[in-house]
């Protein structure tokens, strides 16, 4: 195997970073999301930023901040901003779609909550080449902590998408890590069923398994 590296953006001003850079190919054209990291505290992400090639990730685009990706403030005032999203092309309806999860901001924080963790994706207008507003899996009782970061995705040969994800349940403070399988239809995702569980229930352990990815 053979690799070349090419650097899309440089400058670092000591005070915020980018990270999270990544990418996906679509015909002729191939896309990275990245956003950036303040780091005055821990995990302090901004709304997520798109650039694109088209010779085949030899230059790429200057970053720009997607509108449709912007912080949400709450009605509680808090802030929901996604992040650790990966973009993929979804063969069966040639769309792009990013795929990521929330992180949530109380006012002044210097931190997440750890508080709705969501998974969050995003389809891309084909025309403009923006992503569109944030929509959100529904998913069942039990998983109303959960959320798709920093996963890698597959598409399986119907169309169904699997999604890795990790959650808490209950009481319990430590991750869980599963895969969800998923229709989309070119405009929404929609889950259809959720397959078993791997933790580590080991006390003294405060994170368990979390950030899954899949691949075929």
């Amino acid at each position: 195997m053979e690799y070349n590296t090419y650097q899309i953006r440089n400058g670092y001003d000591k005070k915020t970073c980018i990270v999270h850079a990544r990418m996906c190919a679509a015909p002729n054209v191939m896309y990275a999301t990245a956003q950036n990291l303040d780091e005055s505290g821990s995990d302090l992400f901004s709304h997520i930023m798109l650039s694109k090639s088209t010779d085949g990730a030899k230059t790429w685009s200057k970053f720009k901040p997607q509108n449709g990706l912007a912080p949400i403030v709450l009605d509680n005032k808090n802030t929901l901003v996604g992040c650790d999203a990966t973009p993929m092309y979804h063969k069966k309806t040639k769309k792009v779609l990013l795929l990521g999860h929330t992180a949530c901001y109380e006012p002044n924080a210097s931190a997440p909550n750890g508080k709705n963790r969501r998974t969050f994706y995003s389809v891309m207008d084909s025309k403009t080449e923006s992503f569109l507003p944030m929509k959100f899996v529904k998913m069942p009782n039990g998983f109303e902590n959960a959320g798709n970061g920093s996963g890698q995705s597959l598409e399986t040969e119907n169309g169904d998408i699997l999604i890795p994800f990790y959650y808490t349940s209950g009481a319990n403070s430590y991750f869980n890590s599963s895969v969800m399988r998923c229709g989309f239809d070119g405009e929404t995702l929609f889950l259809k069923e959720i397959g078993n569980s791997l933790g580590i229930d080991v006390s003294g352990n405060p994170r368990g398994v979390y950030e899954p990815s899949v691949i075929k």
